[in-house]
């Protein structure tokens, strides 16, 4: 029997579904990610562990936030990259401009005009909108499929049913 499944809460009720993206999200999960800065030379990366590094690589490898870890905010990246198409992180940043905290958004949008984000995530005092949001404080995460522009990225069902023309 054929469901179909044209939306992700549709498609999780399929188990092979459900279990790719888990498995795929959680693998990504694991991983851990790392802030690299170019060398004096502006040749090649390498680790940045003193300073504003050394907090970026804290927020990005152990405690993005007070209300999750590393593993759960990159599990949750990969699955929104998947099932909506794109991938948000919104950098909240402190009085001198460094970051804070990373916080997952839960929906967003780009404005091409003035290129700037609409974000909404949960933070620990609950839901918080945020418009008007510089590009340098959002970490979009686009999926492998995008639309033309190459910038937006497609869901992969949404691809996948537009290719074979289901």
């Amino acid at each position: 029997r054929i469901i179909p499944a044209r939306d992700p809460q549709t498609a999780l009720t399929v188990s092979a579904v459900y279990r790719a993206i888990e498995l795929r999200s959680k693998t990504i999960g694991q991983m851990p990610v790392q802030y690299r800065r170019k060398d004096e030379l502006k040749g090649n990366f390498v680790v940045d562990m003193r300073g504003i590094g050394k907090r970026i690589n804290y927020l990005l490898q152990y405690e993005p936030n007070p209300i999750m870890t590393a593993s759960s905010l990159w599990e949750q990246v990969t699955i929104n990259r998947l099932q909506l198409g794109n991938g948000f992180v919104y950098i909240e940043r402190d009085a001198f401009g460094d970051p804070l905290h990373l916080w997952l958004a839960i929906c967003g949008g780009y404005n091409i005009v003035t290129g700037r984000y609409n974000l909404t995530y949960l933070s620990e005092y609950g839901i918080v909108n945020l418009v008007d949001v510089p590009k340098e404080d959002v970490l979009h995460f686009p999926n492998t499929y995008r639309y033309q522009n190459g910038f937006w990225g497609i869901p992969t069902l949404q691809y996948v049913a537009d290719t074979l023309s289901l």
